[in-house]
């Protein structure tokens, strides 16, 4: 389902980045006096990475690097918790308190299914620190669904979701904060956003509609992963990622219906906040 992005190099990959996730890993695992602390106590780090790496200031945003973007949306994090005062966008780890794990990066741009178009970002004073809101602006494929809430959700568990041509299964979810089991039967809309596919599977987030923000404005729920090896999740989700018609909640849609060879219908402009 890819997106034309630019190619991937992994050679310049590895000396931009470094090992920024195993750092990521590692200072999430510690404790702060204080939460609210996380960016601040961080932005020492972030200035000497940046330095060691010829990184310019806006090459950073809210713990993640443009440059490893869009595959570092897909950071996942083991029983989070999310505080009570805001402190980060929904997209960045930064938002969330508990360890982070990354995924293996992509191989190859083929794989990508998201264009990121932009990143706002309004800082309190360093762009380094603290934050006051943030938008991510993002280009691909979804897929919505109702999720079967008769089960509390949370960490890395099954989902069953129903799409408009049919109910699939996600093998490995993984949800940033404990969703309550409401209910026998008891439903909630969410969708669905790939972001690589690769040999044997599929990764995306899973997100919210926050329509009370705007039409095509979403809040990240978790991260998801279907693999190939599942022919029927495989085949039932592709099948529902096909298309939707009755699909309204989007910034802008691009309509490729005459275009038998694309892995979607429509691909959808959305913002992530």
């Amino acid at each position: 389902c890819a997106l034309p992005i630019l190619s991937f190099d992994k050679k310049a990959h590895h000396r931009l980045t470094g090992n920024w996730h195993d750092i990521v890993r590692t200072y999430t695992q510690g404790s702060l006096t204080y939460r609210s602390d996380k960016l601040i106590a961080m932005s020492a780090l972030v200035r000497q990475y940046a330095t060691r790496n010829r990184f310019r200031e806006t090459d950073y945003v809210v713990g993640l690097w443009r440059s490893e973007l869009p595959h570092a949306l897909l950071w996942h994090i083991e029983r989070g918790l999310r505080p009570t005062r805001y402190r980060a966008p929904s997209w960045t780890w930064a938002s969330m308190d508990g360890m982070v794990q990354y995924p293996p990066p992509s191989q190859t741009s083929k794989d990508t299914c998201v264009e990121v178009i932009d990143i706002s970002v309004k800082y309190k004073t360093d762009p380094f620190g603290l934050v006051e809101s943030g938008n991510l602006k993002l280009r691909g494929f979804l897929v919505k669904g109702m999720l079967l809430r008769s089960k509390e959700h949370w960490d890395r568990t099954s989902c069953t979701i129903t799409g408009l041509h049919s109910e699939f299964t996600i093998g490995s979810a993984i949800f940033d904060e404990r969703l309550p089991r409401i209910g026998e039967g008891a439903l909630e809309e969410v969708y669905c956003l790939p972001v690589i596919e690769t040999v044997d599977r599929m990764e995306g987030l899973l997100l919210r509609a926050m329509e009370e923000i705007g039409k095509g404005v979403f809040r990240r729920l978790g991260a998801f992963q279907i693999s190939r090896w599942d022919q029927v999740s495989w085949d039932r989700f592709k099948e529902n990622m096909k298309g939707d018609p009755t699909l309204d909640n989007y910034e802008h849609r691009l309509d490729h219906t005459n275009a038998y060879w694309f892995a979607s219908d429509y691909t959808y402009t959305i913002n992530i906040v």
